[in-house]
């Protein structure tokens, strides 16, 4: 297992890249969301939309 970190300014697009990321591999490995407590339902409800438009 690797851990990947993923920084950057504000707005500068590293929300987008992870989750379309997570889309790309859900059935090829397991993945961990690590998000702080009360981005929780906005992360989850995020990965949903993105992942039913591909």
């Amino acid at each position: 297992m690797k851990l990947n970190l993923i920084y950057g300014r504000s707005g500068t697009g590293k929300s987008e890249y992870i989750y379309k990321d997570i889309t790309k591999n859900i059935g090829n490995k397991k993945i961990f969301l690590i998000v702080p407590e009360q981005c929780n339902l906005s992360a989850e409800k995020k990965l949903f939309e993105i992942s039913r438009k591909k």
